[in-house]
């Protein structure tokens, strides 16, 4: 779909309308499913997660979600621009990226797609801070992978989007828990203190078997600042190919951060 800047007119707040425009809102079970896991995620109050104001049906058939408008850019392009980041700036950002999580995965949502595209780093002017995250699109990835399929590296609009940054469950079909969040996670920190990421293939099947089966290459790790080998550590720890050996969810690994 699309991003749009928008003005509520009953407010005259500025907002961020996601139009979704290639999904087929003339089946009423894809509408309901769609509703049920935005208004999930809209009740995420974390400052580190975009708030969600409203979301529904648009009289043209578009399924649609007013969001909080945020000045800055991509976690993406932070890395493009400035890779490799200092691991002091790297954990910065894990930190809050996993306070968000926290409170989504004790409400039972898993994010499923963490990616830096879905991470977002406020201008100082908003924010007050250098570097504050908004974690986008909870919900919304469940709404287009149906679990009644299975996640599989086979499915369409899945296949281009995260398999740099699937977990080794995701790309066997395996069911989807938040120790798959903390994988992804450790991905995007990876590629923050290398400025690429652990794994490329040819293709998202290649991708998908070296996420199963190779080990994840910590030795890119040059930078040479604070505890990098307890760094190392944690985030081989992160990049477990089976999720029991990963920390089970956000709280669990935001508290072995805290710890750094």
């Amino acid at each position: 779909g699309n991003v749009y800047l928008a003005v509520n007119v009953e407010t005259d707040d500025q907002v961020a309308l996601k139009i979704l425009k290639d999904i087929s809102t003339e089946d009423d079970e894809s509408v309901i499913r769609f509703e049920k896991e935005v208004a999930v995620s809209a009740k995420l109050t974390n400052p580190h997660t975009v708030r969600v104001f409203e979301f529904g049906k648009t009289n043209e058939g578009y399924l649609v979600i007013a969001m909080e408008y945020l000045q800055g850019t991509p976690l993406s392009h932070a890395i493009k621009n400035d890779s490799p980041l200092s691991p002091k700036r790297a954990v910065h950002v894990v930190r809050q990226t996993l306070e968000a999580l926290a409170e989504a995965h004790v409400m039972g949502i898993v994010h499923r797609d963490l990616k830096p595209d879905n991470m977002f780093l406020l201008d100082e002017a908003q924010s007050g801070e250098t570097d504050f995250v908004k974690v986008l699109d909870f919900g919304i990835a469940k709404f287009l992978h149906d679990d009644s399929v299975g996640d599989t590296l086979t499915r369409d609009g899945f296949v281009f989007g995260t398999p740099l940054y699937i977990s080794p469950e995701q790309a066997l079909g395996w069911q989807v828990t938040p120790a798959s969040d903390i994988y992804s996670l450790g991905v995007v920190l990876f590629e923050m203190l290398t400025g690429e990421t652990p794994f490329t293939a040819e293709t998202p099947i290649g991708l998908g078997m070296k996420h199963i089966y190779e080990p994840p290459p910590l030795d890119r790790i040059k930078v040479q600042e604070g505890s990098v080998s307890a760094l190392k550590r944690l985030l081989a720890l992160m990049l477990e190919k089976r999720p029991e050996r990963r920390p089970a969810n956000a709280a669990a690994a935001l508290a072995l951060f805290e710890s750094l």
